[in-house]
């Protein structure tokens, strides 16, 4: 039996147990499914950053995401891809991090880190094993106090933007066609 058609039975099953107690088919896993409350701790700080913290279940890791309210609505008119640009450019180096040491700190413990950029957001997130929280929150800082943006990393970076672009949206069987109707600038 596939996967397809055990979900298909289960959903009739479902549907069944539902309208043989007189509700519709979409109130039974409505009315079996509950959600915890997340016991979010929620602190604005002198700066005006807003931190949000999740205790965890005691699991080893700790995961960190850090929005800005900045995206593609941004960009400079006719300049579309700013935003992207910049958020890939947060990877290169700072004053204290050599280019691409980010990566280092996150992946050569276990973790993992990546990012994205939407039209009012630009977010990136990292997991790493708990005990390297501090030095995660310092490279967070790190890359946005003093981001070294040179013609070199502009440039390699740019490259990759536009390569992204190609694939994503250019290449994609509709992309072309999205892009002339909305497009980011």
């Amino acid at each position: 039996m596939t996967s397809s058609m055990r979900r298909r039975d289960w959903l009739r099953l479902g549907g069944a147990l539902a309208a043989s107690a007189g509700l519709p088919g979409w109130a039974l896993a409505a009315s079996t499914l509950t959600v915890a409350p997340m016991n979010l701790q929620r602190r604005t700080l002198a700066n005006g950053l807003q931190v949000l913290a999740q205790p965890g279940g005691g699991g080893g890791s700790v995961s960190v995401q850090v929005w800005y309210r900045v995206g593609g609505k941004d960009d400079p008119q006719g300049r579309s891809g700013f935003a992207h640009l910049f958020e890939h450019l947060m990877f290169k180096s700072t004053a204290h991090l050599k280019a691409e040491q980010f990566d280092r700190l996150t992946e050569d413990v276990g973790g993992e880190n990546n990012a994205f950029t939407a039209e009012d957001t630009t977010a990136y997130f990292e997991t790493v094993p708990s005990h390297h929280l501090e030095r995660l929150l310092w490279a967070e800082a790190e890359r946005m106090s003093t981001l070294n943006v040179d013609e070199a990393n502009f440039h390699s970076e740019r490259k990759v933007v536009e390569e992204e672009f190609r694939q994503r949206v250019l290449a994609a069987p509709y992309g072309r066609l999205f892009e002339a109707v909305a497009p980011n600038g």
